[in-house]
């Protein structure tokens, strides 16, 4: 009997790895608009309830709120879903736009601002794709969004395009997921795929999930703080503020001219937190 066992366990192991293998195997050889899809599918229905969005911001975005967001301020939030952060940061007196690829969840952060009497603009869109120009004063990085973008490329794009959308002197904010697991079914996947042409690129730190019936999988990168680092200077963005899970950017530029006056080199203030 307990050589059966033994067995079943060892077979159950072999039969895991090899359907986490075919999992993220799968996702490497998909196209970015059906990654995109799935993206889409898990966030439609996040915070459905009106007392979570009304929770508003966690007690560690709110610390950064406080330093880094004043009344009047343009904001651009990025992620807005049903409206958490909206909600929140048009309390504080801001001109809050919101952006977010999940109509269901668009559509209650409009119901949601409309019963409490607050306004903000929405559109539907992955912000890679938003062309407008307009400028704000912040630009927020909701909850995770950041970790939700596939491919480090990709990411440094769009802290690009965001930093074109920053007024002189303005803050980038975002929030990320820790913790990168290590998996041995991802590095055979990220093989696999070198074998493939593919508009993205599975790395290290990727995590794959299934969508239950949809046929979808769920994508979320996982960063370590050197990571966000360097994706961040990629862009063209010092940290100024650095937290685990959220950091506070400004442009290079602006950062070395301001620096090279104070002569000031210790830019980051860092501090970890549990969300």
């Amino acid at each position: 009997m307990t050589v059966a066992r033994d067995l079943l366990r060892r077979c159950e192991r072999l039969l895991d790895g090899a359907a986490r293998f075919c999992l993220y195997t799968r996702a490497a050889l998909t196209p970015l608009s059906e990654v995109r899809k799935g993206i889409i599918a898990s966030w439609n229905d996040f915070i459905p309830d009106e007392r979570d969005i009304g929770a508003g911001l966690a007690w560690w975005e709110r610390d950064v709120a406080d330093r880094y967001v004043k009344p009047h301020d343009r904001v651009l939030v990025i992620g807005c879903g049903s409206g958490r952060d909206l909600a929140s940061l048009v309390e504080r007196g801001c001109a809050v736009t919101g952006i977010d690829p999940a109509p269901r969840a668009l559509a209650r952060a409009a119901a949601y601002l409309e019963a409490q009497g607050g306004t903000a603009a929405l559109e539907c869109a992955f912000f890679e794709d938003w062309p407008r120009e307009d400028v704000f004063d912040v630009v927020w990085f909701s909850w995770f969004v950041y970790g939700y973008v596939p491919d480090s490329s990709r990411r440094i794009a769009m802290l690009k395009k965001a930093g074109r959308n920053l007024s002189p002197g303005g803050v980038l904010v975002l929030s990320y997921p820790i913790n990168p697991p290590g998996s041995r079914a991802a590095w055979l996947a990220r093989a696999a795929q070198r074998l493939w042409t593919n508009d993205w690129v599975l790395e290290e730190g990727d995590v794959i999930g299934r969508l239950r019936n949809t046929g979808l999988f769920s994508y979320e990168h996982r960063f370590t703080r050197e990571e966000i680092e360097k994706e961040t200077r990629a862009a063209g963005f010092y940290v100024e503020w650095l937290g685990e899970p959220i950091v506070v950017l400004r442009a290079a530029a602006a950062a070395d001219e301001t620096h090279a006056r104070t002569g000031d080199q210790s830019r980051v203030a860092s501090v970890s937190v549990i969300p």
